[in-house]
């Protein structure tokens, strides 16, 4: 649903099984709309007669142009589903990656092959 920063690719093997989908109302990016607003418009929200009417403005503009299908689109999102469609989908995630947790799973062999 969030997800900010390195937090996606923190949750990613590399070489391993992914399956990205996300909710239409997902936020992705490196900073929440606030947090960016107040960092990337300092000076102009401070420069402003309403600092605070300024901000509100600024991310109300930034949030009319967020749109689910470029989200996806630049961060390598395979579906866009309905929330109430999570529960199928994991499942079908764990069908997938259960022969794989048989090999990966587990303490690693301090020599030779993991078992």
């Amino acid at each position: 649903r969030k997800c900010y920063g390195m937090a996606g690719m923190g949750m990613t093997e590399k070489g391993g099984l992914e399956f990205k989908i996300a909710w239409p109302s997902a936020e992705v990016g490196s900073l929440p709309v606030e947090g960016g607003v107040k960092a990337a418009f300092r000076r102009e929200i401070a420069a402003a007669a309403d600092p605070k009417a300024r901000e509100a403005e600024l991310e109300a503009e930034l949030r009319a142009l967020a749109s689910p299908f470029r989200t996806a689109e630049a961060f390598g999102v395979e579906e866009i589903i309905d929330p109430r469609e999570t529960r199928s989908y994991l499942c079908r995630f764990l069908e997938a990656a259960e022969p794989r947790m048989r090999t990966t799973v587990g303490p690693k062999a301090k020599l030779g092959v993991r078992p």
